[in-house]
């Protein structure tokens, strides 16, 4: 085999494996985990950075992902990996790209940088969405329970 051919079928297989739907589902909990992390121990900053007068609502976000991550988390563990609990966590990640619009929509007061903030996580959330799609449509039948 070539170097060059070598070095293609190594990027393949690389990238085969980085959007397998078990990682997928991975790096959905972790992104989740760890954004649940900073919203509920430092919600001052993000009140500040979202230029809004209340911090409660940061904190409930990051309670609620940091519960959802773990259930990610565990869904990804399981062998083999649940359709139905794939596709539940993929009508969370919708619903919260539907609710980011919703947001962004009201007629609240919010600087632009919260504005950004909330448009660039609706987009990685759809884009795990889209990629755990994928992943189903890739998983064999008899895989899916």
């Amino acid at each position: 085999m070539k170097k060059a051919h070598a070095y293609k079928f190594v990027l393949t297989l690389n990238h085969k494996i980085m959007l397998t739907l078990k990682n997928v589902l991975r790096v959905n909990a972790l992104s989740s985990g760890l954004t649940g992390l900073l919203l509920t121990f430092f919600p001052g900053v993000f009140r500040d950075l979202f230029e809004v007068s209340h911090a409660a609502p940061f904190i409930g976000v990051g309670i609620f992902l940091v519960v959802f991550s773990i259930l990610v988390a565990i869904v990804s563990a399981n062998h083999p990996v649940s359709h139905s609990a794939v596709l539940a966590v993929t009508i969370a990640d919708s619903a919260w790209v539907l609710a980011s619009i919703a947001v962004i929509l009201m007629p609240i007061s919010m600087s632009i940088i919260g504005t950004a903030l909330i448009i660039a996580v609706a987009g990685w959330v759809l884009m795990m969405a889209v990629l755990q799609m994928r992943g189903l449509r890739q998983t064999p039948a008899a895989m899916n329970p």
